[in-house]
């Protein structure tokens, strides 16, 4: 079994949330054929608060505040 970490980054027209999982993933065939990889487990370990979208123009997102925002879950999350 091995575990990774996921991170779910949703930046909507509206809204921007980052959620990071702990992933579980065994490997369900034998040693002689192709992997065949399986999630056995997920858990959310962090879920950020939604927020507002920073937009530039109606069809521009600021993405200098996005990445200020995703910084900032990151280490609210201590990843």
């Amino acid at each position: 079994m091995d575990k990774i970490l996921s991170v779910g980054i949703d930046i909507g027209t509206s809204t921007t949330q980052v959620i990071f999982s702990e992933i579980t993933l065994e490997n369900m065939a034998s040693g002689f054929t192709v992997p065949r990889i399986n999630i056995i487990d997920k858990k959310v370990i962090y879920k950020s608060k939604i927020h507002f979208t920073p937009l530039i123009s109606q069809t521009k997102i600021d993405s200098n505040k996005i990445k200020k925002i995703l910084k900032s879950e990151y280490k609210k999350a201590q990843i």
